[in-house]
């Protein structure tokens, strides 16, 4: 059987096993270089993370203060049961519900994860809610 097949036929052979050799070690040696490639990113994307989130907090913490002083300045101070939303004569089961209810929207821990801008609005507004509740609570005592 192998001996009827003629030169030519070999020839054949011979040049398709060997592209397929060529094919086969070109596409492994496309995924080495890719996982290499993958590996190495993985292992230096917590460090370019850490630096990015690093410089972004604090330049968005500055730039958000700046922006929260401005509006705090030409905003003019809300009553203590608009804060809360209230009515005037809330009992304190009624303003202590609504400071619950604020508090569990705006705590800073609730929106650490979003970014530095809400954690900037969310301190803010937890200063608000807690003077408001304060205020509240003393007008009924």
């Amino acid at each position: 059987m192998l001996r009827d097949i003629s030169a030519g036929g070999w020839i054949v052979i011979l040049s398709f096993m060997a592209l397929g050799f060529g094919l086969v070690h070109f596409l492994v040696a496309s995924m080495r270089v890719k996982l290499e490639n993958s590996t190495l990113k993985q292992e230096q994307a917590p460090k370019d993370r850490a630096g990015f989130e690093t410089r972004s907090k604090e330049e968005d913490a500055n730039a958000g203060r700046s922006r929260s002083e401005k509006t705090e300045s030409s905003q003019p101070p809300q009553a203590w049961y608009e804060v809360l939303g209230v009515a005037v004569s809330a009992s304190p089961d009624q303003i202590r519900a609504a400071y619950r209810k604020k508090m569990a929207l705006y705590h800073p821990d609730k929106v650490s994860a979003l970014g530095p801008e809400f954690s900037v609005v969310a301190e803010r507004m937890t200063k608000e809610i807690n003077a408001a509740y304060e205020r509240g609570m003393s007008a009924r005592s």
